[in-house]
């Protein structure tokens, strides 16, 4: 494993360790382009029996 490689999988067990669930949120709306990442970055997660939403 590179080490680009390996300073990757580092972030990506850093941030699902830190991941926190939120129960109050802000008011405001996030702009667009966030919620379009979201929900395209979203698309990539697994699910079960491999059958798609």
């Amino acid at each position: 494993m590179s080490d680009v490689e390996s300073h990757k999988l580092q972030g990506v067990g850093r941030t699902l360790r830190e991941r926190r669930t939120v129960h109050v949120f802000k008011p405001a709306v996030p702009p667009l382009e966030i919620i379009t990442q979201a929900v395209d970055l979203a698309r990539w997660a697994p699910n079960h029996h491999r059958t798609e939403p």
